[in-house]
């Protein structure tokens, strides 16, 4: 912004993530750069889990149209009584419409609702966070930005790819706690947020709250 001089103030947030927010890493699922297949199996077990508990209440966000489609078309065939949403079926804001209107109702989206989105209450309860939303490197903008880097002798994926990433993951984070009376669980279904040494970064850029890879736990937040 070209300003050199300037009074700052940072502060926390309003909100009590550490009492009203648990953190769900999903375990024993294959890492999605080395066994993609396993991983979207694994995955949608660990989906299938976290529906059963909570009945609706549920955002689901994904990284592909792909895998977004074939996980609705897996619940279809296993939940009828839910009130399954998904992106590209209608526009956005009817879509958000049903989704509050109804209790039932799980929601299946890519990035347009990771971020402005806004779902207040107890209409949503739970965000689930199926891989950790790296940018496609083929991208022609993303290319570019990686190979202007590289030329620099940089490290184009941690300057550049893992920090746009953590931002992305942050967003989505945020569409569960949208005021203070507001709680839920956050479930992360990407095992590389705990085995690859960049893990970390995502984990240490959220508000503090509780953890845990036990899915009973789950069941006794609520």
């Amino acid at each position: 912004l070209g300003i050199k001089y300037s009074d700052e103030l940072l502060l926390d947030s309003p909100f009590n993530y550490k009492t009203n927010v648990l953190l769900y890493l999903g375990k024993k699922i294959a890492d999605p750069g080395y066994d993609l297949e396993k991983f979207n199996q694994q995955m949608l077990t660990h989906i299938k889990e976290l529906v059963d508990i909570m009945q609706g209440r549920t955002f689901i966000l994904f990284t592909s149209f792909k895998m977004m489609r074939c996980a609705y078309e897996e619940l279809k065939l296993n939940y009828r009584s839910i009130n399954l949403l998904k992106q590209g079926d209608k526009p956005q804001y009817e879509l958000l419409a049903d989704f509050k209107r109804t209790a039932n109702s799980v929601l299946l989206g890519t990035n347009t609702f990771w971020q402005g989105v806004d779902v207040p209450g107890k209409a949503l309860e739970c965000v689930i966070i199926t891989k950790l939303p790296f940018l496609v490197p083929d991208d022609p903008m993303t290319e570019a930005r990686m190979e202007l880097i590289e030329s620099r002798r940089g490290n184009s994926f941690h300057e550049y790819q893992v920090p746009q990433a953590i931002m992305m993951f942050k967003q989505g984070f945020g569409r569960l706690i949208r005021t203070k009376s507001d709680r839920g669980v956050v479930a992360v279904l990407d095992p590389r947020i705990t085995t690859r040494h960049y893990g970390k970064s995502f984990l240490n850029d959220l508000p503090e709250c509780r953890h845990t890879s036990d899915i009973n736990a789950v069941k006794y937040f609520f």
